[in-house]
């Protein structure tokens, strides 16, 4: 009889049961989790003795019973750059200033003086409430608790 797997890591991720997860395609320490208490989270497994929430969302009314991540390489400058990023599936820019922001937050615009990140992170959360909803994870992890409604959800 082959001897059983032991779990490395063992920890409490949300108050209710846990419905899907998904590592991050470009950082496997990162770990996305939501559950049917209506959150989603990010998880940093550096330290697996004591996992570190690197972030919440909240938004969705009822269970999320989806996640998952979308990650785009950013480019590096020039012309090629800047068409590579007009045809980029992001979402569209809202209207007016709100819009404005809201897009320099999902694309995670960094702040004056600092280097961008090499890739644009966004995760999809999907719950209950027939809503879709992005989000970009260097604002989550920013913010460290998102609970503002996403300016990209999208009724189903």
């Amino acid at each position: 009889m082959a001897p059983q797997a032991r779990a490395v890591a063992d920890f409490q991720a949300h108050e209710r049961d846990v419905w899907c997860v998904a590592f991050d395609p470009t950082d496997g320490n990162l770990l996305a989790t939501c559950s049917y208490d209506g959150t989603a989270a990010v998880w940093d497994l550096n330290d697996l003795r004591s996992p570190r929430r690197a972030a919440s969302l909240r938004g969705h009314r009822g269970d999320v019973r989806c996640i998952a991540w979308r990650v785009a390489q950013r480019p590096t400058g020039g012309t090629a750059a800047a068409a590579a990023t007009a045809s980029s599936p992001l979402p569209p820019a809202a209207e007016g200033a709100e819009g404005a922001e809201a897009m320099a937050m999902a694309t995670g615009a960094a702040a004056a003086g600092a280097s961008p990140p090499l890739f644009d992170k966004w995760l999809v959360t999907a719950g209950r409430d027939a809503t879709v909803r992005l989000w970009s994870y260097s604002e989550a992890v920013r913010r460290q608790e998102m609970s503002y409604m996403c300016p990209w959800a999208l009724n189903t």
